[in-house]
């Protein structure tokens, strides 16, 4: 049997626990490299043996516990096993209605994991309080290996959007961040602008359903013309403005390969026409 069940079954002996049976079916009998555990009711004392195994494991490297509306005191046990894994590449905690001290928890994990490079936690609630929300950015702030961040549908404010771009202003390795339909709008898009003036890794930004204002496209420009670009292509600028989408790509380690220079059939407004140019080192902001 794999070392992750193997490990599993002795930490419930140990505890006197009987483990749920479909919990089992779903455990891996060798060591396969991914834990699927989606769409599960997995109780407070199942997630302890579970942080308990991850904690040890050296088999997983993905993990998905997408949609287990899973209770804080099971959400932090798992968090804190994750803490010190040393194989887990990729995590989904999507739909968990993640807050508060939980939000603290994933804070604390961020900060001590050094192998994790891809999470995603959309539709949560990270952003609803605010102390929570800074110790999770502190978090993201001090990883060194994360790339790419979802954090789509989280109640993050304008006050959010803040905290983590001064958090974000000295992190080196996040790349990519989902942060549509939550609730950034105006001066949480200049903060986040801002940021990239500093911050020369992050390559994406998607920041749709965020009530930003067209005139923080005009700070695009500024924030980024210096930087090469290397790909910017997409096939209807008029469908992602009327989506009110914000889309930042940025590309710095070789020449645009993917530019599509001429504009969509349909004519764009004038303001946005110039988008199209191959000459702009920029690459897109859309937005309603």
């Amino acid at each position: 049997m794999g070392m992750f069940f193997t490990l599993f079954l002795k930490l419930c002996k140990e505890k006197h626990l009987k483990p749920d049976s479909e919990l089992l079916e779903r455990l891996p009998r060798n060591d396969t490299l991914l834990l699927d555990l989606s769409h599960m009711s997995i109780c407070a004392d199942m997630c302890g043996i579970l942080g308990k195994a991850l904690s040890f494991d050296e088999t997983i490297n993905e993990l998905r516990f997408s949609d287990c509306m899973i209770c804080p005191e099971g959400m932090q046990a798992i968090l804190h096993g994750l803490a010190s894994n040393t194989s887990v590449r990729k995590l989904n905690l999507k739909g968990n209605q993640i807050r508060g001290n939980t939000v603290e928890s994933l804070g604390y994990m961020l900060r001590n994991n050094n192998c994790l490079t891809s999470i995603c936690l959309e539709w949560n609630d990270l952003g609803i309080l605010e102390t929570p929300f800074i110790v999770f950015c502190d978090g993201l702030q001090a990883n060194c290996n994360l790339r790419r961040l979802d954090i789509r549908n989280n109640q993050v404010t304008h006050h959010g959007a803040k905290q983590l771009a001064e958090a974000l202003s000295s992190n080196k390795t996040l790349q990519v961040i989902d942060l549509k339909w939550n609730k950034v709008g105006l001066t949480g898009g200049r903060a986040l602008l801002d940021l990239l003036r500093v911050n020369k890794t992050l390559l994406k930004i998607d920041l749709a359903g965020n009530d930003i204002p067209c005139d923080i496209v005009c700070s695009i420009v500024p924030a980024t013309e210096d930087q090469p670009c290397s790909c910017f292509s997409y096939d209807d600028a008029n469908v992602h403005l009327q989506q009110n989408v914000f889309y930042l790509c940025r590309c710095r380690h070789h020449h645009c390969t993917n530019f599509k220079s001429s504009p969509p059939s349909s004519p764009l407004p004038p303001s946005t026409s110039d988008m199209y140019s191959p000459t702009r080192p920029v690459l897109l902001a859309l937005l309603e």
